[in-house]
């Protein structure tokens, strides 16, 4: 609740005090505390103090020797992430390109922790209409969920959707066609046919405005 988040960010605060004072040449410590302080301000919904907790910390990482690649890229994610739940795409988009390949080489592929920020980095190039990169990074991200969370979870279904708009914002309305039929003898949940007569995100009134409401649901499906 919230006053267990306000417990927990005075704990972090003090936390990121005493990194501060005690281990001031422990870097990584430092870095380690400010990360948790932020999604703890992510958390109460604080999203500009946390874009500036975070901003700071990571123009200074270029600065920093020491410091493990995997808290790297979480403190860069995790500033993606904040600008990501300000609707702010291009400049939550470079980000994820620094943080995502980072992962790939600790963690591999098929792991939650890279397909759900290689998700929203298609959403971000969807967003500036850069529609092959979002529409490779989808199929990616489309790949591995099928593989690790299966054909009627959430998070691939959403991808998937995504992807079939992609195609009709560009009135590819034949290949979405076709990708939807072969996801549904694939198994999984039906799609709406996809209609050929407009070019619009949308394969009908109700599919259209999901669409137009996609920051809603982006943010329910925590990807």
């Amino acid at each position: 609740d919230e006053g267990n988040l306000e417990a927990s960010k005075d704990h972090r605060v003090r936390g990121v005090s005493l990194c501060e004072e005690l281990l001031t040449p422990r870097e990584d410590q430092r870095i380690l505390c400010i990360n948790g302080l932020a999604y703890t301000l992510l958390d109460m919904n604080r999203l500009k103090e946390a874009e500036k907790l975070l901003r700071d910390m990571v123009d200074r990482l270029e600065a920093v020797r020491g410091v493990s690649a995997a808290l790297v890229a979480d403190l860069v994610l995790c500033l993606a992430y904040c600008y990501f739940e300000q609707d702010r795409y291009a400049d939550a988009k470079p980000h994820y390109e620094r943080a995502i390949p980072i992962r790939e080489k600790l963690f591999g592929s098929h792991k939650m922790n890279v397909l759900g920020p290689l998700t929203k980095l298609a959403i971000c190039e969807w967003d500036a209409e850069q529609y092959p990169e979002a529409e490779s990074h989808f199929k990616r991200a489309i790949a591995g969920l099928e593989v690790l969370k299966g054909l009627e979870d959430e998070a691939t279904t959403f991808s998937k959707e995504c992807l079939l708009n992609i195609l009709c914002d560009q009135g590819r309305f034949a290949e979405a066609e076709a990708l939807r039929a072969d996801w549904a003898r694939k198994g999984g949940p039906a799609f709406v046919e996809v209609s050929h007569g407009r070019k619009d995100r949308s394969t009908s009134e109700q599919e259209r405005e999901r669409t137009e409401n996609l920051p809603k649901k982006k943010r329910k499906l925590n990807v």
